[in-house]
């Protein structure tokens, strides 16, 4: 039993013990207001909306992106969105910009409210000239009909 109290002690000294410099650093997330989706493209802005999402703050310079989602409501024979991440607010100029994906909206009980998620696989992120400063654009648009979105994209921060 002896040996295993030891190991048990090294594992909370490592993991908990551990300097703040060791942990992984925390990931935030910043949100959008509410966009209105139709078959064409529209972009809204990803920023510190902490008046109606306490937690949001601005995107920072420089950040690895994990994910983006995106909570649908009032889904009019919508069945998907697609859509990317920008720095652009029209979505047409040049800078950071991701692949356009197209996910499927998961409504489980058929309450025209749903959600989706892409993964952004650890993206790296680092400002550009062209970029508001604690801003990104999500551009969408739905297959059919409408949609509403609000948008989470999260990050963690790192240095440079």
């Amino acid at each position: 039993m002896r040996p295993m109290f030891a190991l048990l002690a090294l594992l909370v000294s490592l993991f908990v013990c551990a300097p703040a410099s060791a942990r992984p650093p925390p990931t935030s997330f910043a949100s959008s207001a509410s966009q209105g989706l139709t078959t064409t493209y529209a972009c809204t802005e990803i920023t510190d909306t902490s008046a109606t999402d306490g937690a949001s703050v601005n995107v920072p310079r420089m950040a690895v992106f994990g994910q983006l989602n995106a909570e649908i409501t009032s889904v009019v024979t919508a069945v998907s969105i697609t859509w990317f991440l920008t720095e652009s607010s029209t979505g047409e100029e040049t800078g950071w910009t991701t692949d356009e994906v197209t996910s499927t909206i998961l409504d489980h009980d058929a309450d025209a409210t749903g959600n989706v998620v892409s993964s952004l696989g650890r993206e790296p992120y680092r400002q550009t000239a062209r970029a508001t400063n604690g801003s990104m654009f999500v551009c969408a648009k739905t297959d059919a009909g409408t949609a509403t979105a609000v948008y989470r994209l999260h990050w963690v921060q790192r240095g440079g």
